[in-house]
């Protein structure tokens, strides 16, 4: 069979059309308004690669100064645009400080050994700095596939894999700057525009899946919280409290139902206006919400009503867990025109009981009744409902 051999200017043009192409359609993306964070880094470092791979293939052609230290710049660019990026979806800071070494390090690296005689430190400069920024891109994504994020989890391993290849290019490039007689550099050309080649369809393809990822994720996000506490919505909570009734009707260990209502609620919109009331909804969230644990489920299920499930609990575990809210609430204040306003809430109680075979609908409507009592009976206070009748 006929070896085909590798034409490294159509490689690197190759990679520039993937380049452009991953880059576009990400800003294309970016545009459309989607809300994923670091599309725009993503977008712009794919097309700045492009550029520089772009300005790689006119040497010869250009000033070799600009052709070599203003493509590998670019390129290094690109890197640090995607890491970036990763860190804007990861919700991590970015800061002005954080663009000009790597630039600086690639532009000066290529300056100092821009002679035919540089090209071994030219290239291990280059294969060092890629190997650094997609360490940090790989911690990025790390980050995300601790969110149980599939697509994170992939691309923090591709990542990581593009670096051990740059390192090793860095290894042979170093020992072909000391003994080029052991450590020929000629034969890393067309494996490294090859890898390159594959990494970019990956990745660029893999960064277009993440965005997918990240919106139904959100679009989830939409469908089962409330947008102003950021709680469970009714819906949301049904399901999971219907599929904790199933668990624990099978182990024998009963969840317990809270429905906190805020007391004198109305009278607060009313008085001070909606801003205070909404003001108040989200102090109240996270009052509920502190200490709670990961089975826990709380749920804003109306105006000023909550509910919050808690798995194989007892009467006296439920009604340490209301006391706790009570207290807390009695510590908020809402700031108004005419001062602060103190607040305070009423909370039913009611435990499945697996004995009776309670339907969820059946615990709801005791912990609303005591609720109803606890109101009844002055207010800012607990009221534990009695078992299911026989």
């Amino acid at each position: 069979m006929t070896n085909l051999p590798f034409d490294l200017p159509t490689l690197i043009g190759a990679m520039c059309m993937v380049s452009f192409s991953a880059g576009a359609a990400l800003l294309l993306a970016s545009h459309l308004h989607l809300p994923v964070k670091g599309l725009r880094y993503w977008g712009a470092g794919y097309l700045v690669t492009g550029l520089g791979l772009a300005l790689t293939l006119l040497r010869g052609v250009i000033d070799p100064a600009v052709a070599i230290v203003g493509g590998n710049t670019l390129v290094a660019a690109g890197y640090l645009l995607v890491w970036l990026g990763a860190r804007r979806l990861a919700e991590r800071p970015v800061r002005l400080w954080m663009a000009p070494p790597p630039l600086i390090v690639a532009a000066v690296g290529m300056l100092a050994f821009l002679g035919d005689g540089g090209t071994a430190m030219r290239v291990a400069v280059m294969s060092l700095l890629t190997v650094v920024l997609t360490l940090l891109s790989a911690w990025e994504f790390a980050r995300l596939a601790r969110r149980r994020s599939l697509v994170g989890t992939l691309l923090a391993g591709l990542f990581a894999a593009h670096a051990l290849f740059y390192a090793a290019r860095a290894g042979i490039a170093l020992g072909a700057a000391w003994e080029p007689a052991v450590y020929p550099l000629g034969f890393l050309g067309v494996p490294t525009f090859i890898e390159g080649f594959v990494w970019m369809i990956v990745t660029g393809f893999g960064l277009i899946v993440l965005t997918s990822e990240v919106l139904q994720a959100e679009l989830t996000r939409q469908a089962t919280r409330d947008p102003l506490t950021d709680l469970f919505n009714r819906r949301a909570f049904t399901e999971a409290a219907e599929r904790e009734m199933v668990r624990a009707r099978r182990h024998g260990r009963m969840p317990a139902f809270l429905l906190l209502d805020l007391d004198h609620f109305k009278r607060l919109n009313d008085t001070h206006g909606h801003d205070a009331g909404d003001r108040l909804l989200r102090a109240f969230a996270l009052t509920a919400a502190t200490d709670l644990r990961r089975c826990d489920v709380l749920a804003r299920v109306g105006g000023e009503e909550f509910v919050l499930m808690l798995p194989e609990t007892d009467d006296a575990g439920a009604v340490r867990a209301a006391e706790r809210i009570r207290l807390g609430t009695e510590l908020l204040a809402v700031a108004t025109a005419a001062g602060d306003v103190a607040a305070t809430v009423s909370v039913g109680v009611a435990v499945a009981d697996a004995a009776r075979d309670d339907a969820l609908d059946e615990v709801l409507r005791r912990a609303d009744r005591a609720l109803y009592a606890a109101k009844a009976a002055g207010r800012n206070r607990i009221v534990v409902a009695p078992g299911p009748t026989p």
